[in-house]
């Protein structure tokens, strides 16, 4: 590799205080202005590079979430008002399996001290997803919203325009959170997963969206398969959109080749933020 030599560099004297004359003895040397303006373009880049490392690496130490609390938050598709109500936590999913040593039997985990949403239907349940879900559908009759559906603004409702139209009976913009419709969606499984008992006991806010759909000549005659097909594939991209990666063990509990995948902690979006936000916006809309 070729390289470049040490230049050779040339001295003045400094003259003396007693006289003006170059002399030996009373000369001492110093190296020129111009090897001193070397040694700085030789030195300089070294001092940018190590400041702009330092800086560099501060803001990275920084910027490291100290807990998942500080995690960043809001999404750029999160409407911008929701981003103030975003906050992370770790949790264990209720409703996990495990398994009886003295029985020898699987079980499903039961907390009875939280709503319970799923399990033979009754009135609590049904309760329990209409608190979930602020009773979940459209105030078709008096114009207004409840549950999921919520007014936007002109500004939020501009990007979707001039396709986006406002609802015929309010005379304005509605959007639903996707959360919220993926809730719906299941909601609306669970209730087909027992069409013997809902067919003698109507899910309230679900007959009357029937009976409205049933009235509007839009939808066709197999639209309850549609809309089964729709709901468990929105299910399917919505957990694949959210990519949990937390490990979930499987036990193969009496050494048996079956074995049960038994929940560990989660990273979530805390929920009662959330619904904090929609409750906001719904009682601001009145």
């Amino acid at each position: 590799m070729a390289g470049i030599g040490p230049k050779k560099q040339s001295y003045r004297p400094i003259h003396s205080e007693d006289t003006d004359s170059e002399s030996s003895d009373t000369s001492r040397f110093i190296e020129p202005e111009s090897c001193q303006k070397s040694h700085l373009r030789l030195i300089a880049p070294w001092i940018a590079s190590t400041l702009f490392l330092s800086l560099i690496t501060g803001y990275l130490l920084f910027q490291q979430p100290r807990s998942c609390s500080a995690c960043p938050s809001a999404f750029r598709t999160d409407l911008r008002d929701a981003h103030a109500y975003i906050f992370y936590e770790e949790r264990v999913f209720s409703g996990k399996l495990g398994f009886n040593e003295e029985l020898g039997k699987v079980y499903r985990d039961i907390d009875r001290s939280e709503p319970q949403y799923v399990g033979p239907p009754s009135p609590e349940i049904d309760g329990a997803w209409a608190d979930l879900l602020r009773d979940g559908h459209m105030d078709l009759q008096n114009g207004g919203t409840q549950g999921e559906f919520v007014r936007m603004t002109d500004e939020e409702a501009a990007p979707y325009t001039p396709e986006l139209n406002k609802a015929p009976s309010s005379d304005y913009y509605h959007f639903e959170p996707d959360m919220f419709h993926s809730l719906h969606c299941l909601n609306a499984i669970r209730i087909e997963l027992d069409e013997d008992y809902y067919s003698k006991h109507p899910h309230p806010h679900h007959a009357d969206l029937e009976q409205a759909i049933r009235n509007s000549t839009n939808f066709p005659d197999n639209w309850d398969r549609i809309h089964r097909d729709h709901c468990l594939d929105q299910l399917r991209q919505a957990i694949q959109c959210h990519g949990d990666l937390s490990p979930v063990p499987v036990y193969h509990y009496n050494n048996d080749r079956v074995g049960l995948g038994v929940e560990q902690v989660h990273t979530c979006r805390k929920w009662e933020p959330m619904r904090k936000w929609m409750d906001i916006r719904k009682a601001n809309q009145q």
